[in-house]
């Protein structure tokens, strides 16, 4: 099988249909397989959208997708957000119980996983955006405990979470008891391990509940993707990777997009990090889910990354199996495919070599050193 690109792109309403025309364009040029639309995200992005706003989502996903899909491209969907990446001055709008931090601050514009309204409007989003066929949804990397900024580590300490650790731990807990006892030195204290579970299970729900949804609406043929940030980072909320995955799952099938490359340009000796990241989420998948490393650019200008690191990452995720290469290389507020031909060069230039590692790669190859 040829490399396969996976083009992250966002159109814009009121011009879907026509800056979707523009893409297919670039994917015939660039042999781009398939594109996955990008939803109200970076400078678009003003909250969890109201009922109007998801209306007017909906319509703009489907003229492109149809165009798209005319146009021979497949097509997958990523909204923005889940619980919310951060509040960089956005307010709630919908009542969600906000996520809170370890110290007490409170989140803006950022919901908790223990939040029931939040989380009947994820299902109930996803479910509606399923019932359009993409081949996968993806879950931002905002779908996550830590990184909730203006929180100074992350969430999980709200009190309807400290409510469901409550009955774990057997009596009521205090936000600031549990922090102290959480993180104090020496042997770890039996809480640790509970707050970790009380994580896990609030996550899990979520993920099991947008699933059913997801399944349920796209008739069977849409599947889930995870993006996820570092492992090390994950490993504080005490993820369990296979648990994790298998509610993802729709029919036995999940997506990851696991943490990779650098978003800018960095020293080559950073390439070696990113080969060992791919190489440690490879245990962390069960058998049979997919694998589509994101190759980042950010912020979003020519001048971010070079062709070179660009090229070395592509090399990279290729060999290590990826079944599909994630591309990120647009400005997210363009919509305008075409006005990029050094990308389109890029990838064009990229694709022999790519084909001939693909070529090579078998599942039975393993990791040396």
């Amino acid at each position: 099988m040829p490399a396969r690109y996976h083009l992250r792109f966002q159109v814009q309403p009121d011009s879907a249909a026509r800056q979707a025309e523009e893409l297919a364009a670039f994917c015939r040029d660039s042999e781009v397989a398939e594109v996955v639309l990008l939803l109200a995200a970076e400078e678009f992005h003003g909250g969890h959208p109201t009922p109007a706003e998801e209306d007017r989502l909906y319509e703009t996903t489907a003229a492109a997708a149809a165009v798209l899909r005319e146009a021979g491209v497949e097509v997958s969907l990523n909204p923005w957000v889940t619980t919310g990446h951060a509040d960089r001055g956005r307010r709630g709008r919908h009542g969600f119980a906000p996520m809170v931090g370890a110290d007490g601050t409170a989140a803006a514009g950022q919901a908790s996983f223990a939040c029931p309204r939040w989380r009947s409007w994820l299902t109930a989003h996803y479910a509606r955006f399923a019932g359009l066929g993409f081949r996968v949804l993806w879950l931002e990397d905002d779908f996550r405990f830590h990184n909730h900024a203006p929180l100074e580590w992350g969430g999980g300490f709200e009190p309807l979470m400290l409510a469901r650790f409550a009955e774990l731990a057997g009596r009521p807990v205090e936000r600031t008891e549990l922090v102290a006892t959480v993180t104090a030195p020496g042997e770890p204290h039996p809480w640790r391990a509970l707050l970790q579970q009380t994580w896990n299970e609030a996550q899990l729900e979520v993920a099991t509940e947008v699933a059913e949804a997801v399944g349920k609406h796209s008739g069977g043929r849409s599947r889930l993707g995870l993006m996820s940030s570092l492992p090390s980072v994950h490993a504080v909320e005490g993820r369990d990777w296979p648990a994790l995955f298998d509610a993802l799952s729709i029919d036995g099938q999940v997506v990851q997009r696991p943490h990779f490359a650098p978003y800018s340009d960095a020293p080559g000796r950073t390439l070696s990090g990113s080969v060992w990241l791919l190489e440690s989420q490879r245990v962390l998948r069960p058998a049979g889910v997919r694998a589509e490393p994101e190759i980042e650019n950010w912020p979003h200008t020519a001048w971010s990354k070079s062709d070179t690191q660009t090229w070395s990452e592509l090399v990279t995720a290729q060999l290590s199996g990826a079944d599909a290469l994630f591309l990120n290389l647009h400005p997210s507020q363009s919509g305008h495919a075409r006005r990029y031909p050094r990308i389109a060069s890029l990838l064009r230039r990229s694709r022999p070599a790519l084909d001939h590692v693909a070529d090579l790669h078998h599942d039975e190859l393993g990791t040396l050193g």
